[in-house]
């Protein structure tokens, strides 16, 4: 379970292990229970330590795409400030392509999807500058349900196959099953595509 309150932090922060601690936390996945919903303001109660400070960036990105998707746009928008204030202090690769990730992922749930593209375009940046594929699945799957929800099935396509195919060749189960998920959804609403072709 989450390690719960400040006062837990300061008797035992030599023992708390930050990254578990995100870990735990992204195992959190909507805010519509009490457990749930202790867990995340007990999470957030400790983040202020200092053994925190390399991992602040993509707490509160997460936890503002848990606020935004529970309909609490308010609190969303506040972690999300702090979450782009904190942004470079993040020197883990994954942990900056997770929070670009979530960024965008609140933009695109608001319906701002110039602001979403922006940070696609950033994890894109990020996945080829840096070489990292999962990044550029993860941009790819933004870019191609952009594309859906405008209802551009057609250009949908292409980036979910690159995606799928980055996705399979590092063995990111998650991506993978994002892509094959959006392209079932893009084949139903265009059905004149070839199957064959799409998975």
């Amino acid at each position: 379970s989450l390690i719960s309150g400040s006062s837990a932090v300061n008797a035992q922060s030599s023992v708390i292990k930050p990254l578990e601690v995100y870990q735990q936390f992204k195992q959190i996945e909507h805010l519509n229970t009490p457990k749930n919903k202790q867990a995340f303001n007990d999470t957030l109660e400790i983040i202020d330590d200092a053994t925190f400070e390399n991992l602040r960036a993509p707490f509160y990105a997460y936890a503002a795409k848990l606020s935004v998707n529970d309909g609490n746009w308010p609190r969303g928008q506040k972690l999300l400030d702090k979450a782009l204030k904190r942004l470079n202090n993040t020197n883990d690769s994954n942990l900056m392509v997770d929070t670009l990730d979530y960024i965008s992922w609140v933009y695109f749930n608001r319906g701002d999807y110039a602001t979403a593209n922006y940070y696609v375009q950033k994890i894109a940046d990020y996945g080829f500058t840096a070489d990292k594929k999962r990044a550029q699945a993860i941009a790819l799957n933004r870019l191609a349900i952009s594309y859906l929800e405008l209802g551009f099935n057609k250009l949908a396509m292409e980036p979910l196959q690159s995606a799928l195919k980055l996705s399979r060749s590092t063995k990111d189960t998650n991506t993978e099953f994002l892509s094959l998920l959006y392209l079932i959804n893009a084949r139903i609403e265009h059905p004149d595509s070839d199957p064959k072709s799409t998975l």
